[in-house]
């Protein structure tokens, strides 16, 4: 990757789903893509959403990948030991998860790659934000401009969902140090696309891969 491919044609998702989207974050990954566009790559936005993403991931990661491990720790004191967050969700799936309901998780992850596919016919990448929020403290929901939410990662299982490549790039900090990624989703077993515009991004924005110092 020391002569990375520039991408000629990519597809921009400020909010793939049509929600909300924390304000440093929607700057600071706009701006990214600008300063790709300045570099003579034709950046197309998108005019088509995909939604109802976190219901799928969340049944099968919880339901079919985590749920299970944790499972016989369920009912036992073992379970004081599981963060609050965490316990919530699987105790929601434990209650809601039945072999259907799998089902119909992977069906609609195969509905999202299909849709997906046809969202990035012609182009060469989807560019989306990493996350919708800001991270949160530990044990805490992340936020947008301020408000918790629990879809603050809504962005980040689409790609495991649809099979797709993808990868992050650092496209700036938010106000307290924290890093803003940027999301590059390829096509179906185009890694080095992903890798490309990964590295050609990392060579245009030219930040310093070190985090601001965060101590007080």
């Amino acid at each position: 990757l020391d002569s990375p491919r520039v991408p000629a044609r990519v597809l921009w998702a400020p909010s793939i789903d049509g929600g909300p989207v924390d304000s440093e974050i929607a700057s600071a990954c706009a701006a990214a893509v600008g300063r790709l566009a300045a570099e003579g790559v034709e950046v197309v936005e998108a005019q088509t959403e995909i939604s109802a993403v976190p219901g799928a991931f969340l049944q099968l990661f919880f339901g079919g990948l985590i749920g299970p491990a944790f499972r016989p720790l369920y009912g036992t004191d073992e379970w004081d030991n599981v963060t609050d967050v965490l316990a919530v969700m699987l105790e929601d799936v434990y209650r809601r998860a039945t072999p259907e309901s799998i089902y119909e998780a992977r069906q609609q992850a195969g509905e999202l790659s299909i849709a997906l596919a046809e969202m990035m016919d012609g182009y060469d990448v989807l560019l989306m934000p990493t996350l919708a929020g800001q991270a949160p403290a530990p044990a805490g929901h992340g936020t947008i401009n301020g408000t918790e939410t629990p879809n603050w990662f809504r962005f980040t299982p689409l790609a495991n969902l649809a099979r797709r490549p993808a990868g992050t790039v650092c496209c700036g900090f938010s106000r307290e140090g924290v890093p803003i990624g940027l999301q590059v989703v390829g096509h179906q077993l185009d890694d080095l696309a992903v890798l490309e515009t990964l590295a050609v991004l990392e060579d245009l924005l030219a930040l310093n891969p070190t985090a601001p110092d965060l101590a007080p």
